[in-house]
């Protein structure tokens, strides 16, 4: 007989609507790293999941993809579902029959997923926020008491800290394995027959430094560098295969390693476009450059660039 493994996560307390409306509510700080407890669980124990199907209602969406990226996958593997907001069982079973993969992680509220766990296995017991039901399906259908609970995971029972670099290794850390790999860019250009460098300040305003940030799950370190330069930099161009170099920098309780790579700018956004113009930005010299940023080894980058 064919077996079938169904993720169930209910995600954790969103904050108050702000009136932008219900599915706009987003998740609390602490319901983020419940969700990403869960999903370094799930990768331990083997069982990630290949299709994630998910209500568009942002504290869902938020909470699976926490989930994935914390447990080694993508957000690449999301599918939005309007049947699971506020879904009942007919429509919950509707949205996952379609999809094909032996393993889906489907979020929404503790009421209508414990309605559909009950479904599935009657004696199983209620959901909770911040929580995550891995269901053995007999036959690989979704038939009334066709399935048994194998593991209800509660967020909360689990470790605080994450494995580093990844499953099975001894150290542990408070942020997910892929925080402490980053990458950043180093945009450019010529001025007047002289190379210029772009720096920003930090989202405080209290330090000059260049866009970076952690590499994404399923994106390059070029990638994701070029994405941190549109959304801290506003600026969009080239960015160059070969890093510059990388340096060390202490945050979340460990220490995380960046790459620079340089970005040939073909764009400036103005700052009604420049999602976070709360910043400051500035065309300098190299040199200038790498008097201002704070890090000793990025100053050393900064100082030894000539352009592309």
């Amino acid at each position: 007989m064919s077996v079938r493994d169904l993720l169930l996560l209910c995600h954790g307390d969103a904050k108050a609507d702000d009136g932008a409306g219900d599915m706009a509510r987003a998740l609390k700080s602490r319901s983020k790293r419940q969700a990403q407890k869960l999903g370094a669980w799930l990768q331990e124990q083997g069982h990630a999941p290949d299709i994630a199907v998910a209500s568009p209602a942002e504290r869902a969406l938020v909470s699976v993809e926490k989930a994935l990226k914390a447990g080694g996958g993508t957000a690449r593997s999301i599918v939005t579902d309007q049947r699971l907001y506020r879904a009942s069982v007919v429509d919950q079973v509707s949205a996952l029959s379609d999809r094909a993969a032996p393993a889906m992680l489907c979020s929404g509220h503790p009421d209508t997923l414990t309605d559909l766990l009950r479904h599935l296995a009657p004696d199983a017991p209620a959901m909770r926020p911040g929580s995550l039901a891995h269901v053995r399906l007999r036959g690989g259908a979704l038939g009334k008491g066709t399935g048994r609970v194998k593991r209800l995971v509660a967020a909360n029972d689990l470790p605080d800290s994450f494995p580093f670099p990844g499953p099975g290794w001894p150290e542990r850390r408070p942020r997910p394995a892929y925080y402490y790999t980053q990458s950043a860019a180093l945009p450019y250009r010529r001025h007047k027959g002289a190379v210029q460098v772009l720096l920003v300040t930090t989202s405080s305003g209290r330090k000059w430094g260049i866009p970076k940030g952690i590499c994404e799950p399923g994106l390059s370190p070029q990638d994701s560098a070029a994405k941190e330069a549109l959304e801290e930099a506003g600026v969009m161009g080239r960015i160059g295969a070969v890093r510059l170099g990388q340096y060390d920098h202490a945050k979340w309780g460990a220490i995380c390693t960046v790459a620079v790579y340089p970005m040939d700018v073909t764009k400036v956004l103005s700052d009604s476009q420049w999602d976070e113009s709360h910043r400051q930005r500035e065309w300098v010299s190299p040199h200038k450059a790498a008097a201002r940023v704070a890090h000793p080894d990025l100053a050393r980058i900064v100082a030894g660039f000539r352009g592309g």
